[in-house]
């Protein structure tokens, strides 16, 4: 199985992933006592650390296994080939619109974003429904995502 095929299928799984932990880090920031109201500091908090993870993506990431710092000759003769194998191309400096027209017309890809799409929207769907039933339970806004004060 290519590469190609398997990089979706973690972005598919990562979304269970991020949820859970994106409640844990809720439900810790929402016991935070403060002035500031619990989403809000939210927002603050996950928001520094995203941008502190975006600063240190842009300065150590390359913008092509063959530039990158890290790896050995033989590694980027390798990635070079496997990439060959692929067929996925090393750089492009201009956008050619004749693939784009492939791609938009292609019903392999056409039925691979959408399934990409209908699953992002279920899990987001499962998310905001999960919260509403725990607040219907009665359990309270801590015990949900959505804690607005």
């Amino acid at each position: 199985m290519s590469l190609v095929t398997i990089r979706p299928l973690f972005v598919v799984l990562s979304d269970p992933t991020v949820g859970l932990a994106g409640g844990l880090i809720g439900y810790g920031i929402g016991h935070i006592k403060g002035a500031m109201a619990s989403w809000r500091l939210e927002f603050l908090i996950v928001g520094a650390v995203c941008a502190a993870w975006g600063v240190v993506i842009a300065l150590t990431l390359a913008n092509s296994p063959l530039t990158s710092r890290w790896f050995n000759k033989e590694e980027k003769l390798m990635m070079l080939a496997r990439m060959r194998r692929n067929q996925t191309g090393i750089e492009a400096k201009r956008i050619k619109w004749g693939q784009v027209r492939e791609a938009v017309t292609d019903y392999k890809t056409v039925c691979h974003i959408a399934s990409l799409d209908m699953s992002r929207r279920t899990c987001g769907l499962n998310r905001l429904l999960s919260t509403v039933d725990v607040l219907r339970l009665g359990l309270g806004r801590k015990h949900s995502q959505r804690r607005y004060q």
